[in-house]
């Protein structure tokens, strides 16, 4: 009887264990061949920056395509991610684009790469270019937006770990950029 409460507690015990993030747990291959368009040859981004989510992934810079916005522009941000580490779960990256005077936000969320190279199976090194396009809406005024990024998965949020000097909310979302708005034409 000893024998078997003793196995039965063992196999409970080791039926809770969980594997540590990049421990060997499942991950996806990603198609490097359909992600060559998000490989990032580690050329330099217009605005270099240095912010780390959950020890996992670094955001090295952005480009923003235009630079100045108005009311009805459609703009591509590009964000410059590096792996530094596997990373567990696939997660999403959100933009918040917020006016100043009482606009309702932009969610620019998506997966990053187009969906094409989920995080689940990233490498250590990799770099990943990572474009998303918004529009402002027509009717948007004031003189500038605040563009916040971060990660997600679920309701939970990608701990901001190092924002070399960035802004942060408290709630893991980086203030990317303040980009000015210039008048409806």
């Amino acid at each position: 009887m000893a024998a078997r409460l003793a196995a039965l507690v063992a196999a409970l015990l080791a039926g809770c264990v969980e594997p540590a993030p990049g421990s060997g747990s499942p991950r996806r291959t990603a198609d490097r061949a359909a992600a060559a368009a998000y490989l990032d040859p580690a050329t330099p981004p217009r605005h270099a920056t240095r912010a780390v989510f959950g020890n996992l992934i670094a955001l090295e810079g952005w480009d923003l395509v235009p630079e100045s916005l108005a009311p009805g522009a459609t703009a591509i941000l590009t964000l410059r991610w590096r792996a530094l580490d596997e990373v567990d779960g696939s997660w999403g990256v959100f933009v918040h684009v917020d006016g100043r005077v009482g606009q309702p936000r932009l969610n620019a969320d998506h997966w990053p790469a187009g969906g094409t190279w989920p995080t689940d199976s990233w490498s250590r090194g990799d770099r990943v270019r990572d474009p998303v396009r918004f529009t402002i809406p027509p009717g948007w005024r004031g003189e500038a937006l605040d563009v916040w990024v971060g990660w997600y998965q679920g309701e939970e949020r990608l701990r901001i770990v190092d924002a070399a000097g960035i802004k942060t909310d408290g709630r893991d979302r980086l203030l990317l950029a303040t980009v000015p708005l210039a008048p409806a034409p």
